[in-house]
Order: C-alpha cells, then sequence, then structure tokens
C-alpha cells in the first residue's frame, strides 16, 4: 500500500529503507580511543570485525587501557555492540534481496544505481562485493564493472569505468555470463580477496535438458515429495505470490513474474 501510494514498486519502496546504521557515507566507521582508533571492517560471512591501529583484525574492541582516553573508549564500546548486532542483521537482509534481485533479473537505472548503492552506506559496503552488468537502452548487456573501495567504478581489466547516464543496471547471473567473463571475474574477486554476499560468479549452475528447454512443464522432480509447509514457505521466501485463495483458505498454486526476461512461472 505505501508502495502504491508514492508510484513506485516494492522492491524500490524497500531500497528506500536501508538504514545508514550509523556509517559514514562512504561505509567506514572509526571507534575512537583518543590515542587509538579502530576501523569497522566486515569480515567472513559479512560479520562487522574491527582492524586495529596496527591493521589486525579482531572480534571485538579491546577494553580500554591507562592511555585511553575513558570517556571516549566507553562510548565507542558501547556504540560498538549496538553497530555490530543491527549491521549484521540489515546486511543478511539486504544480501538476501539482492540475491533475488539476480535470479529474477531486476534492474536499475543509471541514477537508482547512484542513489541506491554509491550514495547509502550499507548498500555500497555489499556493492563492493559483486559483479555488476550495463544494458544499454535496447536491453542487452554491453559491459561489467565492479565498485572500487572508494565508490568509484572499474572494468575487469581495472580500469576506470563510466556508468553511461542511459544504461540500466544488473546483477548478471552466471547462467547468462560465458565461461570466460565467470573466470575473469573469479580471478579478479579473488586478488582482492572479495568474498561475495551470496554466491554469483562461481554460483552451481543447472542446465535444462533440450526436450526440457521446449517444454512449457518441468517434471524431473516429480518423483520427490516433501511437506506441503516447506514447499510453500520456501516459494514464499523467494518472492513467489501465492494464487486465489478458495474455500477453507486453500491455494494451489504459487507463480513468479520474470519482468526482465519477459516470462512467467508457475508451480
Amino acid at each position: 500500500a505505501a508502495a502504491r501510494q508514492r508510484g513506485i514498486t516494492e522492491d524500490e519502496l524497500e531500497d528506500r529503507l536501508v538504514p545508514d546504521c550509523g556509517l559514514a557515507p562512504d561505509g567506514s566507521r572509526v571507534f575512537d580511543f583518543g590515542p587509538r582508533q579502530f576501523r569497522l571492517v566486515l569480515g567472513e560471512g559479512l560479520k562487522p570485525i574491527i582492524r586495529d591501529p596496527e591493521g589486525k583484525l579482531r572480534a571485538d574492541l579491546p577494553k580500554p587501557n591507562a592511555r585511553d582516553d575513558r570517556a571516549l573508549a566507553e562510548r565507542s564500546v558501547a556504540e560498538w555492540k549496538l553497530l555490530k548486532k543491527l549491521l549484521a542483521e540489515v546486511l543478511k537482509g539486504e544480501a538476501r534481496r539482492l540475491e533475488l534481485a539476480m535470479v529474477y533479473g531486476r534492474r536499475w537505472s543509471a541514477a537508482e544505481f547512484e542513489a541506491v548503492f554509491l550514495r547509502r552506506p550499507v548498500m555500497s559496503l555489499l556493492a563492493r562485493l559483486l559483479v555488476w552488468a550495463v544494458h544499454a537502452p535496447g536491453g542487452e548487456r554491453v559491459a561489467m564493472f565492479r565498485v572500487a573501495e572508494d565508490n568509484t567504478l572499474a572494468d575487469a581489466a581495472d580500469e576506470p569505468f563510466a556508468l553511461p547516464p542511459d544504461a540500466a543496471v544488473s546483477l548478471p547471473h552466471p547462467l547468462l555470463l560465458s565461461e570466460e567473463e565467470r573466470v575473469t571475474w573469479g580471478e579478479r574477486l579473488a586478488d582482492y580477496e572479495l568474498t561475495p554476499p551470496f554466491p554469483q560468479i562461481g554460483r552451481e549452475l543447472h542446465h535444462p535438458t533440450e526436450a526440457e528447454r521446449n517444454a512449457d512443464r518441468l517434471d524431473r522432480f516429480n518423483h520427490l515429495s516433501c511437506l506441503a509447509i516447506a514447499l510453500t514457505e520456501g516459494l514464499d521466501r523467494h518472492g513467489w505470490r501465492r494464487g486465489e485463495v478458495g474455500g477453507g483458505g486453500m491455494f494451489y498454486s504459487h507463480s513468479r513474474e520474470y519482468a526482465a526476461y519477459q516470462q512467467r512461472a508457475e508451480v
């Protein structure tokens, strides 16, 4: 209802609702102990951790010592405890939302990409861990890039990249990339020791058979069974919408629109 009132989609509304979690515009946060400063970094699995003045990584801030400014240090410790929990929760939720955007082919205009991912600290942290595709006004993919630590853009050769103002941006699914592109970008992420928030370039791929490509049904899983609630709740979590509800609250289908591919799937 809130999205309809504003004339935007639910996805666009969710883009605008991401909190900044007290981070600076570039996604940084410094915890001041007076003579010592500690910086926020993201560890394995998007876990917020601390880099100390010597460059060592810590799971938490240390206890203040006699040389620290006690008032500053105590305030920093309290702020860190709150930020660590909040940021971890927000990053997990947004990472899941971006994974669905990749799967379903969502696209942002160049202006939307800049506003959502380059001007918002939490989203910029996630954007730096992923590979992005550029689409011409006709829809065809014409380039790929990553977001550097200073929020500038770079291509696969690490050369500066300028996003055309009339372009659209997406998170390319590896099924849509060539083997050469997957290898090149996988190596580039590895060079910078970047761990994506979800499998992207190295994602396990599944391919339909030739018969399945020409059919409107997928029957290879018909022999499997599972609890109905596990199936329906799983589809709900992945953005599928329940069909019309009948008597007794029964429903018989889930569907999902793949707008970028102009296709519709139903189970």
